[in-house]
């Protein structure tokens, strides 16, 4: 999702999808959207991988609820 976001901002040739003379571009806040979506997925990954490897029980419980509410 990182990936998608960023190329959503960065490549040059995708404005000829989009109107440029909107204000409030639409597809240009869905890869601001999927990018901040994208680095809280990985936040909870990693915090979930830490876990893990140090065997830390509150912040396992604190990924698991976090993953389940879902």
């Amino acid at each position: 999702m990182i990936g998608v976001g960023i190329w959503l901002r960065a490549d040059p040739t995708f404005h000829q999808f989009v109107d440029v003379d909107n204000e409030y571009n639409f597809v240009y806040s869905a890869g601001y959207v999927t990018l901040c979506i994208g680095v809280v997925v990985a936040v909870v990954g990693a915090l979930g991988l830490f876990a893990a490897i140090y065997q830390n029980l509150c912040i396992l419980v604190t990924v698991n609820k976090q993953l389940s509410s879902n």
